[in-house]
């Protein structure tokens, strides 16, 4: 027997490294997948609509369930690479702030019935290690655009009312859309954020002719931005969104509903004799 076990310290050093090693031991325990977000966000009732789910610890026998038997699920590809944000990083303090979860994204093809009711529709993911909690995305009966800009221009969405699905990828990106009021009046700009899954805080802004700023907001609870604002016929009016820490990431999606806020017609009340 080698000497170290003859005395109590050789003993006691036996057991110290003994519980060290146990601290190296690598975490087998297995770790069920994670619904994140569905890019676009909201699809078209009676339309098939390629669409990205995100997610994490997403492995090669990720099986999608999607909770709806008026929602068709097609085409599902394999699980793709990491999204890692790409350039350029924070410099100075920035760099020691928490990373963000990297996701991985799933293409499918959902194709919700003419008959489908409008609203969320949750989908789950689950693999050999378990199953997740639900996610969700909307049906809409609008015409759902995709962001798609050329570097820095502006996307022209054309009349309203208008429905756009964007995300913010890069380090202070902005997204920025134009709309021409075909009315004069006031407009609605509602913000999907938190509703489609997505954790960051948006700011926008709104400029109208002679780049006057009409709206300049920033939700910084969470709530998913509601805001009106006037406008006159004919005119040209930008809407541009960023993350209000001007971070980025494939997770940060979104969807714009831009449209004139209908005018109520106020009914006088007949004099009395």
């Amino acid at each position: 027997m080698p000497k170290i076990f003859n005395n109590p310290f050789g003993m006691l050093f036996v057991a110290v490294l003994f519980v060290a090693l146990l601290g190296l031991r690598p975490n087998l325990s297995a770790q069920s997948p994670e619904v994140g977000y569905a890019y676009p966000p909201f699809v078209q009732q009676g339309t098939s609509t390629s669409v990205r789910l995100g997610g994490y610890d997403f492995t090669p026998d990720l099986q999608i369930m999607v909770h709806s038997p008026l929602v068709t699920l097609a085409d599902a590809g394999p699980v793709g690479p990491f999204l890692v944000p790409p350039r350029p990083y924070w410099e100075g303090p920035r760099i020691f702030t928490n990373a963000l979860p990297i996701p991985r994204e799933i293409v499918v093809v959902l194709s919700p019935d003419d008959d489908c009711a409008l609203g969320r529709v949750s989908w789950q993911v689950a693999n050999a290690n378990g199953v997740s909690k639900r996610g969700l995305f909307y049906v809409s009966d609008m015409v759902e655009q995709i962001e798609a800009r050329f570097r820095s221009q502006a996307m022209e969405l054309g009349e309203l009312p208008v429905a756009v699905s964007g995300r913010i990828t890069r380090l202070t990106e902005k997204d920025d859309y134009g709309f021409i009021a075909t009315k004069t009046g006031q407009v609605s700009l509602e913000v999907f954020a938190r509703r489609v899954g997505s954790d960051f805080y948006p700011a926008i802004q709104v400029i109208g002719p002679g780049d006057v700023k009409l709206v300049d907001e920033v939700d910084t609870e969470g709530r998913d931005l509601n805001l009106k604002f006037p406008v006159e016929k004919g005119e040209r009016y930008r809407v541009v969104i960023h993350d209000s820490d001007f971070r980025g990431a494939a997770q940060f999606v979104y969807r714009l509903l831009i449209k004139h806020v209908a005018t109520e017609s106020v009914r006088l009340k007949p004099e009395s004799d």
